[in-house]
């Protein structure tokens, strides 16, 4: 078996290709990828994609990042992310929190959602690992202004969760933001179960 061909490594991603037959062994070709090339050995999640919430009032609120990003040139409105690293997937979750938007979590406060997904599957083996944390904002921590790693320059933006998708094309019309697919899939997921509740025969 022939192994990947390393076209190109960065300090983060390499472009492999691998080979492949189809049609009975009578098409050969080569499928061209991107992998992370600093996956920690034994881990198979490369990042961790979270649902940071709090309560305000009784309304429900999500924390979500505003970034520069270099490919798309443009602002792009997302859940916090990032990469996994050694150690517990919680303790991971928690420091990418603190670290995108200055809040603190607590381990009690995390649920790990379902299993991890598969990003985008034709250019890529990168995999995503959903969490959701609720926030105290209770804890003096949590409380003002935050410190964080502002080496990234993002921009913290908070919606409330009714009404998220409203709320997305509003904040991204006014501040010229991209959507990210996995945020837009958020509030799509929520608006459609808030159609099916109205249309709900009592």
């Amino acid at each position: 078996m022939q192994s990947d061909e390393i076209i190109h490594r960065g300090a983060f991603i390499e472009v492999k290709a691998i080979p492949f037959t189809i049609k009975d062994h009578k098409w050969q070709a080569k499928w061209e990828y991107v992998q992370r090339n600093n996956r920690p050995e034994l881990r198979s999640i490369d990042m961790v994609c979270i649902i940071p919430t709090f309560k305000e009032n009784s309304n429900e609120i999500l924390v979500l990042t505003a970034m520069y990003r270099c490919s798309s040139e443009k602002i792009i409105l997302s859940l916090p992310s990032g990469f996994v690293q050694d150690g517990d997937l919680v303790e991971n979750s928690l420091d990418i929190l603190y670290r995108k938007t200055g809040y603190l979590g607590k381990s009690e406060d995390v649920t790990i959602l379902g299993t991890p997904t598969h990003s985008d599957p034709w250019k890529s083996n990168e995999t995503i690992q959903y969490v959701k944390i609720k926030i105290n904002q209770s804890l003096e921590e949590n409380m003002g202004i935050r410190e964080r790693d502002d080496s990234e320059m993002i921009k913290i933006e908070t919606v409330p969760v009714h009404g998220l998708l409203e709320s997305l094309f509003k904040l991204c019309q006014e501040n010229d933001y991209l959507l990210d697919s996995r945020l837009y899939t958020l509030a799509l997921g929520i608006e459609k179960k808030k159609c099916s509740n109205s249309n709900k025969i009592n």
